[in-house]
């Protein structure tokens, strides 16, 4: 929808958006869909898609993302303007919803790191 509508909110917009959809969804796997969405969202002020957000916020390609950082990324939507920078403290937000995740049986508990293996291996004086 972010590629072809405006961004209006309006309910003839949630009309397109339906169709749009089911056009979408009868050409394209899931995967397709979701490679196209991780391209344009925003990730913050001027940063738009999956790479610039890696390398915008972590200089590194996003297949060398570990699972904290991905989901630092993932944790930026909705609202990536408010999101807390990829500190220390934004880091253990994203670690303690791995840990929920784990726990509620939704991701593997291997993505989710403690919080000491957390701290050891993250340098952050190389974020922005």
């Amino acid at each position: 929808k972010n590629l072809w509508l405006r961004r209006e909110k309006t309910i003839g917009r949630k009309a397109q958006e339906a169709l749009l959809t089911f056009g979408l969804e009868s050409c394209l796997s899931k995967e397709q869909i979701l490679e196209l969405y991780l391209n344009v969202i925003e990730f913050g002020p001027d940063v738009y898609g999956i790479d610039a957000a890696a390398h915008h916020y972590f200089r590194k390609f996003p297949s060398g993302l570990t699972p904290d950082e991905a989901f630092y990324l993932a944790g930026l939507l909705p609202a990536p303007r408010k999101a807390l920078p990829p500190n220390a403290r934004g880091l253990a937000k994203a670690q303690r919803l791995m840990k929920g995740l784990a726990r509620s049986g939704y991701i593997s508990e291997a993505f989710a790191l403690n919080d000491e293996e957390l701290n050891n291996d993250a340098d952050t004086a190389d974020w922005h």
